[in-house]
């Protein structure tokens, strides 16, 4: 069965730099990589190319691997961190390029050490009373930032 998915936004924003996608969920502050492979699995996947597709790309690029499987678990990850959101429209037919990767199972790995960075908002949060870095929740009205 073919699948289509597209970016999560406006919550997920995402750039692939040097072959490394790096994908940032700003409701939850946790920002993710993927290398290798996972890198164009991922550029893939939210310019709405379908599994079927890239499982032939992959499958024609890397006989013999457990190709189908490995998509499966990696679209798994990412729409489980709500990277990823199924869609309903037709899949896009965009040329699927693995520039001579060696093959490796695409993994995502997640990062939570400057959620709390991210997650502060100093545009946003800031009144009369107080202003960034210190969140709303943690100041008084009238105490001195």
């Amino acid at each position: 069965m073919d699948r289509v998915f597209s970016l999560a936004a406006p919550t997920v924003v995402s750039e692939v730099i040097d072959g490394e996608a790096i994908i940032m969920d700003v409701r939850t502050g946790i920002y993710h990589s993927a290398e290798g492979l996972a890198a164009p699995l991922w550029e893939a996947l939210v310019a709405g190319v379908g599994t079927v597709q890239i499982v032939q790309a992959l499958e024609m690029a890397y006989p013999g691997t457990e190709a189908a499987a490995d998509l499966n678990a990696y679209v798994d990850q990412l729409t489980g961190a709500g990277l990823l959101a199924a869609s309903d429209g037709k899949p896009s037919i965009v040329p699927v390029d693995f520039a001579g990767l060696p093959y490796a199972a695409p993994s995502l790995v997640s990062h939570g050490d400057m959620q709390d960075l991210i997650l502060l908002d100093p545009i946003h949060d800031v009144s009369a009373d107080y202003g960034w870095p210190v969140k709303p929740d943690l100041a008084a009205p009238g105490a001195a930032a």
